[in-house]
């Protein structure tokens, strides 16, 4: 269209994140159609266009016809949108410095739309600015993930949570989790393969290190540390 894409290719994240700014939207649909044998599957997420990686799930819709699982789709995305002002108010209050009046507006917002990973992340935000216990903080990123599993915030701010109180394995396996949502980060490949070799746990980086080398064979770090790690391995047997 006039956007300058291709209408017949999927957008790349990257891709659609950069023309909901370019159109100014304030959040977008993304996801899949697939045929089955019974009729059409849609899989598909709302993303804030602020923030990529704010993506809230509507949901797995099946229908004979693809027009009836449109439908399913629009009505899923009205339900979700109920959490888009509370958010937004949510966002502001506590960026005025008003964490109880922004927490008053998520919970209303929750009222509103009870699954809502956009609400949930400005309240652990606030969690962490205003210094709450450990135990509430990682409370809200599980809720988030419960909606979400691969929710980068809350993955993100669970490995810092874990870092904090010392608890490396769970800092490791919320990496790997980490590292699995978004495989393309270099830095986030660097952290895990990091820690995992740290905690000589040797045999779990060799094929996150081995795939980033097929990946990128002219990264001669990568290939430095694909070879220390081969060589620890063989040392370990």
């Amino acid at each position: 269209g006039s956007s300058g894409y291709p209408t017949t290719e999927a957008l790349s994240d990257a891709d659609m994140f950069a023309l909901a700014k370019q159109t100014r939207a304030d959040e977008y649909i993304e996801g899949g159609v697939t045929k089955t044998a019974t009729g059409f599957q849609i899989v598909v997420s709302m993303v804030l266009a602020r923030d990529m990686n704010l993506v809230q799930p509507l949901g797995t819709f099946d229908h004979a016809k693809l027009e009836g699982a449109a439908t399913q789709v629009s009505k899923a995305f009205e339900e979700a949108h109920k959490a888009f002002e509370p958010e937004k108010r949510c966002r502001l209050l506590a960026r005025e410095g008003k964490p109880a009046d922004a927490l008053k507006e998520a919970a209303s917002g929750l009222q509103q739309f009870p699954k809502s990973v956009w609400i949930r992340a400005c309240q652990m935000e606030i969690a962490r600015d205003t210094k709450r216990p450990a135990a509430e903080i990682i409370k809200i990123a599980e809720e988030i993930l419960a909606i979400d599993p691969n929710s980068k915030p809350a993955l993100t701010e669970l490995v810092k949570q874990y870092d904090v109180a010392g608890n490396k394995d769970k800092k490791i396996e919320t990496l790997l989790k980490l590292y699995n949502a978004d495989p393309m980060n270099p830095r986030l490949l660097s952290d895990v393969v990091n820690e995992l070799a740290s905690s000589g746990k040797y045999a779990i980086a060799l094929p996150i290190v081995a795939k980033a080398v097929s990946d990128n064979p002219g990264d001669a770090a990568l290939v430095h540390t694909y070879w220390l790690i081969l060589g620890a391995v063989d040392s370990t047997k």
